[in-house]
């Protein structure tokens, strides 16, 4: 027989905290990325950031096809993931890494971390849905958040701040598309083959996009740059993936969506404390509103895929794809 406690009933086990630790690492890599690009930035084009990253991030990709087993997907849902990786995923990192050759990483970071909120209302209008108006509300409140951060800048280049700022918004509208597009692939065939097959094929296709600057791209890397890559390579994207899969899949949908509050905090702090950047009061209240906007979305939905349920059900695990969150929602 076990060991009882004074009062009969068995010793309670430690509080485990690993899932926590998890997705804050995850959220955090993730609200780091547009800090690491915009570094890179100052030495490399944005062709031969895209070529390096993403040609090491195919290499070490191959290596989740094949733990993932979607070498047993039908021909046609390989090719609709392909397809859909192709309209999100590749648009989106070529967007979002030209946009910050205008526009700050923390003002990039605040801007993507509407992405959940972004994705509601993506859903709602391919699902032919009238949002909520708790969720109109949120909307107008995040837009309010992004005035308020494109018009922080201020000086001679906010013409070419508010040019990024919109090449990011869109990629994040792409983004959205990538995920509710692939929902039903993910929902049949499992997320973690959805992701691993994302992660390759687009990566591949962004590795070629951009082959002809590798060489011009290596022969700057230092080792400081180095570093910075193999950041946005292992930590964003490989060990991202896993911390936020494991963290994910044991945390209820209101305890994840929490987490990813952390994700436009990282990008601000990263910002001004490793590139220098200003934060200015405009730009600290749009990052404010952008979060009460997400408060207001989150509240009381589930919009997490991949979280163990409040009843014990467990879900899809939650992907990271290319240094970002798969995010959903259910009725």
């Amino acid at each position: 027989m076990g060991d009882l406690s004074p009062s009969g009933q068995p010793p309670r086990l430690p509080r485990n905290f690993l899932p926590e630790l998890s997705a804050t690492f995850a959220a955090v890599a993730w609200g780091l990325t547009p800090v690491g690009t915009r570094f890179l930035l100052a030495s490399f084009n944005a062709s031969e950031v895209i070529s390096i990253r993403f040609s090491v991030t195919f290499l070490i990709s191959i290596f989740l096809v094949l733990a993932s087993g979607v070498g047993r997907w039908p021909a046609r849902a390989l090719f609709n993931a392909i397809s859909w990786s192709l309209v999100g995923l590749v648009a989106y990192q070529l967007l979002v890494t030209d946009a910050l050759n205008y526009t700050e990483a923390s003002s990039a970071g605040i801007i993507l971390g509407l992405e959940p909120l972004i994705l509601l209302i993506v859903d709602s209008i391919w699902n032919r849905r009238r949002p909520r108006s708790r969720i109109l509300l949120a909307v107008l409140i995040g837009l309010l958040g992004v005035v308020a951060v494109v018009s922080g800048g201020g000086g001679h280049a906010s013409r070419h701040e508010l040019f990024g700022d919109l090449l990011v918004l869109t990629a994040a509208g792409c983004w959205a598309l990538y995920i509710v597009g692939t929902r039903s692939i993910g929902a049949t065939f499992g997320s973690v083959g959805l992701s691993a097959i994302s992660v390759a094929s687009s990566s591949l296709i962004l590795a070629l996009i951009s082959v002809g600057s590798l060489g011009r791209g290596l022969a700057k890397v230092t080792t400081t740059s180095g570093l910075v890559f193999a950041f946005l390579v292992v930590f964003a994207t490989v060990l991202g993936f896993v911390a936020w899969t494991y963290g994910s899949s044991r945390l209820s949908s209101v305890e994840v969506g929490v987490f990813l509050y952390l994700i436009p905090v990282a990008s601000v702090a990263g910002g001004i404390t490793l590139l220098g950047e200003r934060l200015t009061w405009r730009i600290g209240l749009g990052a404010l509103l952008i979060l009460l906007a997400l408060f207001l979305s989150f509240k009381r939905r589930d919009i997490i895929e991949g979280a163990i349920d409040l009843d014990g059900g467990v879900r899809n695990p939650l992907p990271l794809v290319l240094g970002h969150p798969e995010l959903d929602h259910g009725e």
